[in-house]
């Protein structure tokens, strides 16, 4: 069996290419996460629009009553009752 050790230069010629590998790894992570941060700012913004958007009804904005939907109940109107039995 012949097994020959790396000398010292092959090994840290080794450990360098490894060395840069990581550094290059960790530089595209690094872009990608500040890419995906940018983006989840840009859709909270978009979400908290929304939800303004879906908590307004025609009280509290110009929308006319019938774009209150099911979720809100009708008004009670005031029955008038003939007391006048005669």
């Amino acid at each position: 069996m012949n097994i020959q050790m790396p000398t010292h230069d092959e090994r840290n010629k080794a450990f360098s290419k490894f060395d840069m590998a990581i550094v290059v790894l960790f530089d595209e992570v690094g872009k990608n996460v500040i890419e995906l941060a940018s983006q989840l700012e840009k859709q909270n913004g978009v979400i908290k629009e929304l939800q303004a958007r879906l908590s307004k009804d025609s009280q509290n904005s110009s929308k006319p009553l019938i774009c209150d939907g099911y979720g809100k109940k009708p008004r009670l109107r005031q029955v008038y009752v003939n007391l006048d039995k005669s």
